[in-house]
């Protein structure tokens, strides 16, 4: 603490499994006390994550890493904002179990459960609403895309998109007798999207 600015420059420790690194401070001197982090976590075991309830039906599995800096300021003139990344590998959706039954009666094998080739989050936290810039979520014949906001109530508003191949995409034209319009995504060039 010096001259009214408490650093932390070097935090460390365990969390379930993972690796907590980063660094803050917080101007202790001045009013609202400004404050900045910034945070690395990484080989989190996401098992431990404890979803929110609206997304509590779904279960995700495998290893986390998370990037996050946030500046902002306390009462009065509260105020929050950063950036974030979170990356996931060895990553394994287990739906929920509408999913799981769409998937059923749609015959798409991945909506009951995906092994991830890609999951990640971009994040942009502006005061009490996270903005998801998507978060992108990639199986083997399908993708999904959530873009919206998160309060920190929990509250969601989210728009999303289901992207599946070819083959996935023929099967639900012929079930349900609706085409499929082409995703629009250059790194998936044949696929069709399911808003």
């Amino acid at each position: 603490l010096q001259d009214g600015q408490l650093i932390l420059p070097d935090i460390q420790g365990d969390v379930s499994g993972g690796r907590l690194d980063g660094r803050g401070t917080v101007a202790t001197g001045k009013d609202g006390s400004p404050y900045e982090w910034s945070l690395r976590l990484e080989d989190f075991d996401l098992a431990q994550l404890r979803l929110p309830s609206k997304l509590s039906a779904n279960r995700l599995e495998g290893r986390l890493a998370a990037n996050l800096d946030v500046s902002g300021r306390n009462a009065p003139k509260r105020q929050v904002g950063g950036t974030g990344r979170l990356e996931i590998t060895s990553g394994r959706l287990v739906p929920s179990p509408y999913l799981q039954e769409l998937g059923r009666v749609l015959d798409i094998r991945e909506l009951r459960g995906m092994d991830l080739r890609e999951a990640f989050a971009d994040l942009r936290i502006d005061n009490d609403i996270v903005h998801l810039e998507p978060l992108w979520l990639r199986a083997d014949g399908l993708a999904v895309e959530l873009k919206g906001t998160v309060t920190r109530g929990g509250n969601l508003d989210l728009a999303g998109r289901l992207l599946l191949s070819p083959q996935s995409a023929a099967r639900v034209e012929k079930q349900t007798g609706r085409e499929l319009a082409p995703a629009g995504t250059p790194a998936l060039p044949d696929y069709r999207a399911l808003d």
